[in-house]
């Protein structure tokens, strides 16, 4: 690394592992990503205690939801998949597993039938992901994963090598992709394997920097920096996943539905910068009108668009008032004490319709 605020000695590399993805096959180790196994009969309703969705779904759906607090602060984002009647496995941030995991223990007291085990040690995950990754699946599977009998947003049981695995057909980068869940002994094996086909059809290794990148694009969160507690999925532009009409209350439905009367002052807004030559981080001000209106969260180069991305929250008396003013675009980023012009959007700027996602 050398570094710097301009584009670093890795900015080539990181755009030639995003390209892969966007237009082939980009193939990541994501076995970093925390991994929660919540089992028993109880498991459904500790889940329904704790998210904002309904967790009480067909065996081998994916849900992707938050757990709040008592103030309706977003304490995780997390993905959720129903193993079976009675297990569940939850993947959160690498860097909320003691947090998210401990969260779980200390609101399962007032269950009985009830297990919650930390496996992020006991399984590693390999993602391929890219237009092109059913084809390099299905060179070493011999189950059908065409879209008809493995949609988006399920999970599948399959053995590879006689190694049985999970395999769930999600995506952090906003393309056709499958994350492959490992026991951890036999990572190295399926590697193997993975590159070895992979090779065929020019698939990439890539790493963290383009699947920043690439989640970017697609507007995707990031716990800590995009979405915290200091949010509630609403205000996070995620209120997609809130369940208000479930037969038990989550934790936070109270205040969330106080807040939800009074109306939301501060809402995640897209941004794109017309300067392609300045970069993006986190923390630079967003101005409205000459106006401070908030602050950018995260911040990366989105080598599709060929433009320097953001996304931060922007204060606002309301929903109609926001709207306006990303109808208006009169927002201004400053950099290094530069303001500069941005174009801002409620949606992803790359594919906000997910058609790449659900092919």
């Amino acid at each position: 690394y050398e570094y710097s605020y301009g584009k670093q000695n890795w900015f080539d590399q990181s755009k030639n592992e995003h390209n892969a993805v966007r237009n082939n096959i980009g193939i990541f180790d994501q076995s970093s990503f925390a991994k929660i196994m919540i089992e028993g009969q109880d498991a459904v309703n500790l889940l329904n205690l704790l998210c904002v969705s309904e967790m009480n779904v067909k065996n081998k759906k994916i849900i992707y939801t938050q757990m709040l607090n008592e103030n309706a602060g977003t304490e995780s984002d997390l993905t959720v998949t129903r193993l079976d009647d009675e297990k569940f496995l939850a993947i959160i941030s690498p860097t909320s597993l003691n947090k998210d995991y401990y969260w779980f223990l200390n609101n399962a007291n007032s269950f009985d039938n009830l297990r919650i085990k930390n496996v992020t040690n006991d399984y590693g995950c390999i993602s391929i992901m890219g237009p092109n990754s059913r084809k390099l699946m299905q060179l070493f599977l011999d189950e059908d994963i065409s879209n008809e009998s493995f949609p988006f947003g399920y999970s599948k049981d399959v053995k590879i090598k006689d190694i049985m695995c999970i395999i769930n057909r999600i995506t952090y980068v906003g393309e056709l992709g499958y994350e492959i869940y490992i026991p951890n002994e036999s990572l190295g094996i399926i590697f193997d394997l993975i590159f070895e086909f992979g090779d065929k059809l020019n698939a990439k290794l890539a790493g963290y920097h383009a699947l920043n990148s690439l989640r970017m694009e697609k507007g995707y969160l990031h716990w800590g920096h995009d979405i915290s507690v200091e949010e509630n999925p609403f205000e996070a532009g995620v209120g997609f996943c809130v369940n208000l009409k479930k037969d038990n209350s989550f934790i936070g439905q109270e205040k969330l539905t106080e807040k939800i009367k009074v109306g939301f002052k501060k809402r995640r807004v897209n941004f794109c910068l017309h300067n392609k030559n300045v970069l993006l981080y986190h923390n630079e001000p967003i101005y409205y009108e000459g106006n401070a209106v908030g602050e950018i969260t995260s911040g990366m180069f989105g080598h599709t668009l060929n433009s320097s991305l953001g996304m931060g929250y922007v204060s606002c008396d309301n929903r109609l008032h926001l709207e306006n003013m990303v109808l208006k675009n009169k927002f201004e980023i400053e950099v290094a004490g530069t303001k500069y012009k941005a174009d801002a959007s409620l949606k992803a700027f790359y594919d906000p319709e997910r058609k790449n996602i659900l092919i």
